[in-house]
């Protein structure tokens, strides 16, 4: 068993007074939900044992460590191109940011409600679209991929929607719409124990996601041996442990 320690975490630095309240954020928070044991509530009682997905050790293996990220407030946005419209709640305007363009003729936003995950073991997070559940955030786009070890890398993840076009669009999506699922590549069994952010904390979060405006286009490999030999694994760990919730 490998313990994955996480927190709420928006993934853009001092948003707002708001949205920088840790206890406020867990609150909102619903926490991740196992993506197997949602499906399964679905499952067809009539199947035979033999017939079903749910049996079949390949289906089991890939969700065993798979989450869901859903969303913690109602949202509606409009989009035209490079320009966000708030529909709805005006205290979210902050969550919203429009990226560099990635692909020709097709934008995308960043959402910043997120998590932060750390362990102490080598562990692969991979973040992925919602591909087995109806998603309203997702319907003019997908999420964009990728993937890192969270022992040797400090960063908050949220979801990043590419548009499939440069349309306008409508994103109407309420609370506990699936955003993305959060895949932990290990066969060994995920106990997720959460805590508290802290201003140390903050402070390693900001070394990490600043560092490449300093030294750009390096390896993960070369990230991961920066953050292990500047001795921030061990810092990170003894921080997280003395503030579990």
């Amino acid at each position: 068993m490998i313990t994955v320690y996480y927190s709420a975490k928006p993934t853009f630095n001092k948003v707002n007074d708001t949205f920088n309240t840790i206890p406020l954020l867990n609150m909102l928070d619903e926490g991740l939900v196992s993506v197997y044991s949602d499906l399964k509530k679905n499952k067809n009682k009539n199947l035979e044992n033999d017939k079903s997905m749910f049996i079949c050790k390949s289906f089991l293996q890939y969700t065993k460590n798979m989450y869901m990220m859903t969303n913690p407030y109602n949202i509606s946005i409009r989009i035209e191109k490079t320009k966000v419209f708030n529909l709805g709640n005006k205290e979210l305007d902050i969550l919203y940011a429009n990226r560099i363009m990635q692909i020709n003729d097709a934008y995308n936003i960043s959402y910043s409600p997120g998590y932060l995950f750390f362990s102490e073991e080598p562990v692969e997070l991979e973040m992925l679209s919602p591909f087995m559940h109806k998603s309203n955030f997702c319907n003019n786009g997908y999420i964009v991929p990728g993937s890192f070890d969270i022992s040797k890398w400090f960063r908050p993840i949220n979801p990043s929607l590419q548009f499939y076009n440069n349309d306008e669009k409508i994103i109407n999506s309420e609370m506990g719409d699936p955003l993305m699922y959060i895949n932990f590549k290990t066969k060994e069994t995920i106990k997720l124990k959460k805590f508290f952010i802290t201003q140390e904390l903050e402070d390693i979060i900001v070394a990490t996601t600043r560092y490449k405006r300093y030294d750009p286009n390096r390896s993960l490999s070369y990230l991961y041996d920066k953050f292990v030999n500047a001795g921030l694994h061990k810092k990170t760990i003894k921080l997280i442990k003395e503030n579990l919730i």
